[in-house]
């Protein structure tokens, strides 16, 4: 497990608002809103359909691409295999007009060209970067349960691009609901909740469900989470696009310090006293919906929760994580793999380290001691050999470390949980 602390981060929402416009998933056309195009094969260009007010005699030159007329009602009642398959045929990028947009966007952006002709260049190359997937999707979210339908979609499009074989088409695909999810999941338009023992059974078990850091077994070790005096739980619900739908759950512990094991969070009173408490642990969070997965919504409820809570109690004073790091196992052995092989420069482990391994299985050669390493690794049961323990023990704490602020991806920090919670702001404090 692994504390980060969030006092710059909550030093800086005291320092700054949080502001949203409410208004940034309305999208505004000229003219008025309009529906899908239909994309013919002539050079005839658009026809929009019925409820239109932009004019038919526009015209966009070069060969179209013919895409079936889906109205949003007839997509919605589709199978899951039938809203991919539209929305694949949707996803069908003019190469053409991108290479023509670039042209323009090339010619226009020498330093001697004016601003106007650079933006006019810019948003030529826009336009041709645009798909009929992205007008077809707005189109859909008007519908009623339109929006929780591409929450649905994107879940299942992410499981299916993740695959190697996958038709690339797919990744246009989420870009698209990705980019239309993020404007009508605004946390402004999101509400939170404090959770009690009060709720139903039904919701309960809905909590119970979503859990996936700690597992609830019974509903009596789910309402020690929810109540009681060092015990808090909050939800985050969009009325409007997934009504009585949890979609974020974030649990929290009051604690006299930072903890360092989360056994004495889940197993402790959630009724002792609270008079030296000045530390909430937020111990576990979860979104609800693998479509939604990437929009950073636990950020605002973490911040929702945070200013309820010092209104509420003004002793809390230390703000921290206990998180897990599920990344790190598979690394570290991979890292212990690539060892094995002699891949030696791929190891990062300290030059201590390394000679304490070797010591303890009694060998100068680094791939046989890693082997060994391997094996005892394997099981639990090397946490009963001290000796085993005194060497064993720092090596994953040094390689821990290094995974935690060296390791990247994409920039960004290795480990998923870590990632979440540094880019909001929070500092590592203690593995």
């Amino acid at each position: 497990m692994t504390s980060l602390f969030y006092s710059q981060f909550i030093q800086r929402v005291n320092s700054c608002k949080y502001y949203v416009n409410l208004f940034s998933g309305i999208k505004f056309r000229a003219g008025g809103y309009h529906h899908i195009k239909l994309y013919t094969m002539s050079n005839l260009s658009v026809r929009s359909t019925v409820g239109s007010r932009r004019s038919t005699s526009s015209r966009r030159s070069g060969p179209m691409i013919a895409l079936p007329l889906v109205s949003p009602k007839e997509f919605l009642l589709m199978t899951m295999e039938g809203k991919l398959e539209t929305l694949l045929n949707f996803a069908q990028p003019d190469l053409l007009e991108i290479r023509r947009g670039l042209d323009v966007f090339n010619s226009s952006s020498d330093l001697e060209k004016t601003e106007r002709s650079y933006v006019t260049g810019f948003l030529r190359l826009k336009q041709a970067l645009s798909l009929p997937i992205d007008e077809f999707i707005y189109e859909v979210a008007k519908v009623k349960l339109g929006i929780a339908a591409l929450v649905q979609l994107r879940g299942k499009v992410l499981e299916i691009s993740r695959k190697p074989d996958s038709d690339s088409r797919y990744l246009y695909v989420e870009s698209s609901l990705r980019n239309a999810l993020v404007w009508y999941f605004n946390p402004g338009l999101f509400r939170a909740e404090h959770i009690n023992r009060e709720y139903s059974i039904e919701f309960k078990h809905k909590l119970m469900t979503y859990e996936r850091n700690h597992r609830v077994k019974t509903i009596e070790q789910l309402n020690n989470r929810l109540d009681g005096d060092n015990r808090r739980c909050f939800v985050y619900y969009h009325d409007g696009a997934l009504p009585g739908e949890p979609v974020v759950v974030l649990y929290i512990a009051f604690t006299p310090c930072i903890v360092d094991n989360i056994h004495d969070i889940l197993h402790g009173d959630p009724d002792d006293s609270t008079e030296y408490n000045n530390t909430a642990m937020f111990y576990s969070i979860n979104a609800t919906q693998a479509g939604l997965s990437g929009l950073d919504l636990g950020a605002s409820l973490i911040i929702h929760a945070v200013d309820q809570i010092k209104t509420e109690l003004p002793s809390i004073i230390q703000w921290s994580t206990i998180s897990p790091i599920p990344g790190f196992s598979n690394w570290f052995l991979h890292t212990v793999d690539c060892g094995i092989r002699g891949e030696v420069q791929t190891l990062p482990l300290p030059a201590a380290d390394i000679n304490s391994i070797k010591q303890l299985y009694n060998t100068e050669s680094l791939s046989t001691a890693l082997r060994a390493l391997k094996h005892t690794l394997e099981d639990s049961q090397w946490l009963d050999n001290i000796e085993i323990v005194n060497v064993i023990q720092p090596l994953i704490y040094h390689a821990c470390l290094l995974y935690l602020t060296v390791e990247k991806n994409n920039g960004f920090a290795r480990d998923p949980v870590a990632n979440f919670h540094l880019r909001n702001g929070a500092s590592l404090w203690r593995i």
